[in-house]
């Protein structure tokens, strides 16, 4: 019978997954991403609202290995030749490069986040200043990379910008929240020291990886039912998710390892590895993730309380301020509608701080209704965030238009 009634809520999820894009398409004007239309129906059909979806172990099991391939698929997008340079492109200005631009972004977001997070201390927030910091500082990577899919900007150098600004927060935020709750707990940071080691693992089966595929024999695995690139990506992307839990990381940062691999390795193309995964990953596994997530929260707890009123607004305004001002340094490579829209984008919260928001509660860093307030901020930044980027975004040559091919080139056939 719970078999029956985990069947019963797998079609329901499908069948809202399915009806989103048709019921978007019809709000063409709005030009709501998908992703949105997943989690506002979550919430529709989950403990907000109706009550039929809820936190089931078997949904949210198939729902954190829809984090996972969204991690992978994160890292299968990104262009290495934009972040390591090609002889052409090593004549470009340091603060031209999107490696360098996004970290740009990401300094000044944790600076601006620290000056805010003092602030509201000082006004009486009930909170510890380098956790909250932290917490305003991420940026949610599974609603970036969608979005920027969805309008097809991931090809060129504004929606690299984008991708390695958000990869950049919720990977280094992530790692800069392991160790201050490591060293909060423990009062040792030797645990810390063993993050290095999925790094060295990486290069290790980089190194493997790029032999095997100059080798005579991978042609032979490239076609037919055997789809070995398919199996091998999902060993590397589950081998690194247990690396990484052994080492006390987040399953993030190992999931995107795993997807950068695949996407070192099969830089030629011929294996088509992305758009299969892309299929996988959109076609199953994703939706559940983002439905999930609408569904098992329940926004009449943070409603309910007089001071998230007040918190609410306050720190609504700091998220988005906190990413909108860094990105101002973008306007040297794109028009101010798109400067805007980046910042909008980048301003989307989810995962990360809904997780490192339970963790500080429990170890006091933060109070109760100040993580009551930031769940629900994650919610709205992540719900307006897509729609004012898609209002603001526009398909500028300026802003949009990849990188010449002539400096891409020469980088693939240096690495091949």
């Amino acid at each position: 019978m719970a078999e029956f009634h985990f069947y019963l809520l797998l079609l329901l999820i499908f069948a809202l997954a399915a009806l989103v894009p048709f019921g978007l398409g019809k709000l063409k004007r709005l030009a709501i991403p998908i992703v949105v239309g997943e989690i506002l129906l979550g919430m529709v059909f989950g403990q907000s609202c109706l009550g039929i979806l809820g936190d089931n172990e078997s949904v949210t099991f198939i729902a954190d290995i829809g984090f996972a391939v969204l991690m992978f698929l994160s890292g299968l997008e990104v262009d290495l030749s934009l972040i390591i340079p090609s002889k052409n492109q090593e004549k470009k200005a340091l603060s031209e490069k999107p490696i360098a631009i996004a970290w740009a972004i990401f300094i000044g977001t944790v600076v601006l986040s620290l000056l805010s997070s003092f602030l509201l201390i000082k006004i009486g927030m009930d909170a510890d200043i380098i956790m909250l910091t932290l917490l305003l500082s991420t940026t949610s990577l599974g609603v970036v990379v969608p979005v920027l899919k969805e309008k097809n900007l991931l090809g060129g150098s504004y929606g690299q910008i984008l991708l390695l600004s958000a990869l950049i927060a919720d990977v280094a935020t992530m790692l800069m929240i392991t160790i201050y709750i490591s060293w909060c707990s423990t009062g040792n940071l030797l645990p810390c020291l063993l993050i290095g080691i999925i790094f060295v693992v990486f290069a290790i089966v980089v190194s493997i990886g790029k032999k095997a595929v100059r080798s005579k024999a991978m042609p032979l695995f490239r076609d037919g039912t055997g789809q070995i690139m398919v199996k091998l990506s999902f060993f590397i992307l589950f081998a690194f998710i247990c690396l990484a839990d052994a080492l006390g990381i987040e399953m993030i940062l190992g999931a995107f390892i795993a997807g950068l691999i695949i996407s070192i390795i099969s830089k030629d193309g011929s294996f088509k590895i992305q758009e299969k995964m892309d299929i996988i990953g959109y076609g199953f596994f994703i939706p559940v993730f983002f439905i999930n997530i609408g569904a098992t929260f329940d926004v009449s707890t943070v409603l309910h309380n007089k001071q998230a009123w007040i918190l609410i607004p306050v720190l609504l305004v700091i998220s988005f301020a906190n990413k909108i001002i860094p990105a101002m340094i973008m306007k040297k490579k794109c028009s101010w509608g798109n400067t805007w829209a980046a910042g909008t984008l980048l301003s989307a919260r989810l995962s990360l701080i809904i997780a490192a928001g339970a963790i500080a509660l429990k170890m006091g860093l933060i109070s109760d209704v100040v993580n009551s307030s930031l769940l629900l901020v994650a919610i709205i930044s992540c719900t307006a965030s897509p729609l004012l980027f898609n209002a603001l975004c526009k398909n500028e040559k300026k802003g949009i238009e990849p990188e010449p091919l002539e400096e891409i080139v020469p980088t693939i056939m240096e690495e091949h």
